[in-house]
C-alpha cells in the first residue's frame, strides 16, 4: 500500500517540484558543508583537482558520465527494482541513500549526497513503469540529471 503512494506521488511530481526540490537540497547541502566543513576528509575535497591533476581535464569529463551511470545502476536501478519485487521499496530508497552518501566520503556526507540520492530516487520512479520493471527509461532519466548535477559541480569547483 505504502509502495503504491510512494509511486503515486513520484508521478504526480512536475518539472517545478523535481526543480524545487533540488534548490532546497542545494541550500540543505551548502548550510551542512558550512557547519561541518572542518569534518570533511580533506582528500575527498580535493579528489576533483587531484584526478584532473594525475588523468587530465578531459578524461576527467569523460569519466562523469559513466560514474553517474554507474552509480545510478547500483544505488537507483537495483534497489528500486528489487525494493518493488519485495515490497519493500521507501526502506530500499533510504537505505540506497545512505549508503550513496556513505561512499562519498564520511558520515557527513549521508546528508548530503544521501539528500541527493533521494531526489534522484523521485526522478527515478516519476518515470518508473510497473509493467515494465526493467525498462532503462528511468535510469537514463537519472543518470542524465546525476551526470549534469557533476558536471556543474565540477565546473564549479573548477571556477572557485
Amino acid at each position: 500500500m505504502k509502495q503504491m503512494k510512494i509511486l503515486t506521488i513520484a508521478k504526480s511530481l512536475t518539472i517545478n517540484n523535481l526543480i524545487s526540490i533540488y534548490i532546497v537540497n542545494m541550500f540543505i547541502n551548502l548550510f551542512i558543508v558550512i557547519i561541518f566543513k572542518e569534518q570533511l576528509r580533506p582528500e575527498s575535497n580535493n579528489s576533483i583537482e587531484h584526478f584532473i591533476n594525475n588523468q587530465g581535464l578531459w578524461r576527467f569529463l569523460l569519466f562523469l558520465p559513466f560514474a553517474a551511470l554507474w552509480e545510478e545502476i547500483f544505488f537507483r536501478y537495483v534497489p528500486i527494482i528489487l525494493g518493488v519485487k519485495l515490497n519493500t521499496l521507501i526502506f530500499s530508497i533510504i537505505v540506497s541513500s545512505i549508503a550513496f552518501g556513505w561512499l562519498h566520503g564520511c558520515w557527513i556526507n549521508i546528508f548530503i549526497q544521501g539528500i541527493m540520492g533521494l531526489w534522484l530516487s523521485l526522478i527515478y520512479l516519476k518515470y518508473y513503469n510497473v509493467d515494465k520493471p526493467y525498462s532503462v527509461f528511468p535510469l537514463f532519466c537519472s543518470t542524465l540529471v546525476h551526470y549534469v548535477y557533476n558536471f556543474l559541480l565540477a565546473v564549479m569547483y573548477l571556477n572557485s
